[in-house]
């Protein structure tokens, strides 16, 4: 994970919890009872969507691995957005990649794409709006 990265993973992290800002402040926190989440997360990473995530960090921070913990999160992030990467193929655009990563983390790839191709459409890319990011898109 390089400083651009987990400079990205961090935001997107503090956008799921302002309250944390690092991994002192790391905590489990209760979902809403009408969230489709679960009952409980940590930063975005919810007991129903991501079990065996969410359980692994729990049990760092149960165990004081609050350190330990945070880079999880940050892990967790990079690896689940790592799409995104491959759609704009290269790092160049580093604000481009950190708007799309955040919204992959909280709506997945489909949506994401789709966002996306409107934005290249309204430059006149001409691309269907399925939110496939094929070779038009990456092009």
């Amino acid at each position: 994970m390089n400083t651009t990265e987990r400079t990205m993973a961090a935001a997107t992290l503090r956008l799921e919890d302002s309250r944390v800002t690092g991994p002192d402040s790391l905590r489990v926190s209760r979902l809403p009872a009408a969230d489709k989440g679960g009952k409980w997360e940590i930063c975005g990473i919810c007991d129903g969507i991501e079990p065996a995530a969410f359980n692994r960090l729990k049990a760092l921070l149960d165990a004081g691995k609050r350190e330990e913990a945070w880079e999880g999160c940050l892990q967790y992030v990079l690896d689940n957005t790592a799409a995104v990467r491959s759609w704009l193929g290269s790092d160049a655009y580093p604000g481009v990649e950190f708007i799309l990563r955040d919204h992959f983390f909280n709506s997945g790839s489909r949506n994401t794409g789709k966002i996306l191709q409107r934005a290249l459409n309204v430059h006149g890319a001409g691309l269907t709006v399925d939110g496939i990011p094929g070779k038009q898109t990456r092009q």
